[in-house]
Parts: structure tokens; sequence; C-alpha cells
């Protein structure tokens, strides 16, 4: 990504992303639907998250996140 996705210039986007293995490589289109919130929850931030996946299964993970802001990401 160029920058930061914001809902005020444009409320969905489509991102072309591609992971490889070092051998194989694939890519899928996703849309992300970023809407305005707000909010007076608070967020606890994680320094470490582990992470494990399962092959072939679908995982998403978003970061960066302005609290303000509710990001819905699905696949094209």
């Amino acid at each position: 990504m160029a920058g930061a996705l914001d809902f005020e210039t444009k409320a969905t986007y489509n991102l072309d992303v591609t992971c490889t293995d070092g051998l194989l490589q694939t890519t899928d289109t996703y849309v992300v639907k970023v809407q305005n919130v707000v909010s007076n929850v608070d967020i606890n931030v994680l320094s470490n998250v582990d992470i494990y996946v399962v092959s072939n299964v679908d995982m998403y993970v978003v970061s960066n996140v302005d609290i303000y802001v509710a990001i819905n990401v699905e696949k094209a």
C-alpha cells in the first residue's frame, strides 16, 4: 500500500495480496471497507502476538488501525 486507507477519501478499496513461500506464489483480491466509528472503547495493545496458520485456510490480519475507524475485509 502506498498510504493509509482513509474513509473520508474512499470507502472501499480493492487490494491485491500476493503470498509466496519462495517456490509457489498465489494472489487474491480483497475488498476492504472503511467506515468512520466514534467509540469510547478502551483498546489494549499487545506487544507480541503469535499467529499459527493452517495450510489452505484464509486468514485476515489488520494492523495499525485508527481506533475511530472500522475496517471490514472480504475476499473478492
